[in-house]
């Protein structure tokens, strides 16, 4: 910024910012929209009653003192494995969807809306740190329900276990990370894709919730009519129920130990990872066009 004294031009001596400080400015804004909605504290909160309930089991796996107060015989708590962390990965992850859901509108839309992007852009933020900056908000709530949590559960299995437990069961901690984070990407993406979109908020998480919800219906509908099942790729939450028992299902030395809730996929593995790549190929193209520096008038 210059600045005119005595009508003489005078270049600007001050601190010019970084470009992790410009970077960091949108998602703190953002940010701070959101922790102002009380729903969302709400939803946020009621996302960690299975964490708890986590961590109580462990620690009455380990407690036989407890176990005993309560009246409960030690052969009904089953061993805390790949099983019991699979599956508390899969309601984290289903949580942290509705959370994106009410929170991934308000990021795009009111951008697109009031014509904002021109005064983002006159401004030393290209397009790849503007989306960028709206997709980390969405990685740091989804991550903060679902491998954070996880991750805390797996240290204290460990801590409680004592020994190399941590150390021959590191398989679990990948599993809890790889699932997730396939999870966070891909439905991050999705969500700013189907928020840039619309028009209001209401619609935009209504039409979240219906692309994967509704296309899981039309899927098996499809699997019904011409007695197939290449139409569950239209489902996504088939397609990471697949993923994350592949995650969980085997040990480092590559052999099965869970038997998965499901039957064994009846597609080949690498059309579930395939099917990812494209709708996030997708996502990102549509993003990419629609996030411009003008606006058109017809």
């Amino acid at each position: 910024m210059a600045v005119y004294l005595n009508h003489r031009h005078q270049p600007y001596q001050g601190r010019l910012t970084g470009p992790l400080e410009r970077f960091l400015v949108i998602p703190r804004y953002a940010f701070r929209a959101i922790l102002d909605s009380r729903l969302f504290i709400l939803l946020f909160t009621g996302c960690f009653a299975a964490p708890v309930f986590g961590l109580l089991f462990i620690y009455l796996s380990h407690n036989l003192d407890a176990l005993q107060l309560l009246g409960i015989k030690p052969g009904n708590l089953d061993l805390v494995g790949n099983t019991f962390f699979l599956r508390i990965t899969e309601i984290q992850c289903i949580l942290s969807f509705f959370l994106t859901a009410l929170v991934a509108p308000g990021l795009i839309l009111p951008d697109l809306r009031n014509n904002g992007l021109p005064l983002y852009f006159s401004r030393p933020v290209s397009k790849p740190a503007y989306l960028s900056g709206k997709l980390v908000v969405l990685l740091a709530i989804q991550s903060a329900v679902t491998w954070v949590p996880m991750t805390v559960l797996y240290l204290f299995q460990s801590a409680l276990e004592g020994g190399t437990w941590i150390f021959t069961h590191y398989d679990i901690f990948v599993a809890i990370l790889g699932g997730s984070l396939s999870w966070i990407l891909v439905i991050s993406l999705l969500a700013l894709t189907v928020s840039s979109m619309v028009r209001w908020k209401a619609a935009g998480s209504a039409l979240l919730l219906g692309v994967v919800f509704i296309s899981s219906g039309m899927g098996e509908a499809v699997n019904e009519i011409f007695s197939t099942r290449w139409g569950s790729l239209g489902n996504l939450i088939y397609i990471f129920e697949k993923i994350w028992e592949w995650f969980f299902s085997y040990n480092t030395s590559g052999s099965i130990i869970v038997v998965p809730a499901s039957k064994a996929p009846q597609l080949p593995f690498y059309s579930f990872w395939l099917t990812l790549a494209v709708v996030s190929g997708l996502c990102l193209a549509l993003l990419w066009r629609r996030i411009r520096a003008f606006e058109v008038v017809k």
